[in-house]
């Protein structure tokens, strides 16, 4: 029965997930997608995923609304649960700190592994966080979420534990946009018509 007390030790926890992401994709994907094998996800225990929750929140809350960089990075669109995906992202690229990424929102909802890609994203951002740039996209309110798939696979993998808003917690706090090099503007869904000017 897990230890719903439980301190974890995050730092050593992220690499260890992150490990475990690398070890599960180092097989042939091609033969996962065709489903002749088995992706074989491990379940982190609810506690360990409150805590880094919290904990990416916190770092989230002291980041501004609009995030400035100069720094190459890959930037990358919608991921929507997609593990596979995401998987292949980081194989073709490289894993932080090795290279940095710009995520622009939609984690979570309509894939089948919301869970793990948001998990997975959270270590790197915890271990990395100026490798990683991460922007709230519209499924990462609770609105869309509840009816997206996310809040119903979270309910069937921890059943009454009260994970969902704990994420739902952490994505407010999430910036909104970035601006790279002081001309390249990125934001989830574009440029709302009332916006005119950066300062904005």
């Amino acid at each position: 029965m897990e230890d719903e007390d439980k301190t974890y030790n995050l730092k050593s926890e992220c690499k260890s997930i992150l490990r475990n992401h690398r070890l599960m994709m180092s097989g042939d994907i091609e033969n996962i997608i065709d489903g002749e094998e088995i992706l074989q996800n491990p379940k982190y225990p609810a506690n360990l995923l409150i805590q880094l929750c919290t904990a990416v929140g916190q770092i989230f809350k002291n980041e501004p609304a609009m995030i400035r960089s100069s720094d190459p990075a890959i930037i990358i669109g919608d991921i929507h649960g997609h593990l596979i995906d995401l998987a292949r992202i980081f194989i073709n690229f490289g894993y932080p700190p090795s290279q940095r990424y710009l995520f622009l929102g939609d984690f979570v909802d309509r894939g089948e592994f919301s869970t793990e890609c948001i998990t997975l994203i959270y270590a790197l951002k915890y271990l990395y966080p100026n490798h990683i740039i991460i922007i709230r996209g519209n499924h990462e309110f609770v609105s869309t979420s509840l009816c997206g798939g996310f809040a119903a696979e979270i309910e069937q993998l921890y059943p009454r534990k009260g994970l969902f808003d704990y994420f739902i917690q952490s994505f407010e706090y999430m910036p909104l946009s970035a601006l790279l090099f002081e001309k390249i503007l990125c934001m989830h869904g574009g440029i709302c018509p009332e916006l005119y000017s950066i300062e904005q």
